[in-house]
């Protein structure tokens, strides 16, 4: 355990005190996110059950988030049982390297393979459009966070949304 008394010296390596930090974010988290007002971004929910419901589509996350970190805040909105696989932060310090970390679970899961093109990163900043890009990935830019519809399509997404109630899939 850090010592914050002490100033929050740690005697021991990095990656023990990355674990810790780690574990200690995660406790907070689980604390806190029960009681949170957390709701969905207009149409998530909705557009999460329509690639559900699809039998040739498979839903994976690819996220910053620690994987467990991941699923509670899905929890929050009953959607941390609709992907079944996923990349987090936790696998590589690189984002641009997580599809491949999720392209190679969902061979797992699905016994398929799968490459850039069969994927569709959907995210609401310009690193999340930049890693599916650098996948060969098709690029959905939302503007459901802090960057808007201007901003993104800087970035040369495939396609821009004001919300995720505007897609349609393809």
């Amino acid at each position: 355990m850090l010592d914050v008394e002490r100033g929050g010296e740690f005697g021991g390596t990095i990656e023990e005190a990355v674990t810790e930090t780690l574990e200690a974010y995660k406790e907070a988290a689980r604390g806190y996110l029960p009681t949170a007002d957390v709701r969905g971004l207009p149409g998530a929910i909705e557009l999460v059950e329509r690639f559900h419901n699809q039998d040739d589509v498979q839903l994976g996350l690819l996220t910053g988030n620690v994987r467990e970190m991941a699923y509670l805040k899905l929890s929050q909105i009953s959607l941390d049982g609709f992907f079944p696989f996923g990349a987090f932060g936790c696998d590589a310090e690189e984002r641009n390297h997580l599809p491949q970390f999720a392209v190679d679970r969902a061979a797992k899961h699905t016994g398929r393979m799968f490459s850039g093109k069969d994927v569709i990163v959907i995210g609401d900043t310009p690193r999340d459009i930049e890693c599916g890009k650098l996948f060969g990935a098709t690029t959905v830019g939302v503007a459901t966070g802090h960057f808007t519809v201007d901003e993104l399509a800087e970035h040369k997404p495939d396609v821009v949304l004001e919300t995720l109630e505007e897609f349609r899939i393809p």
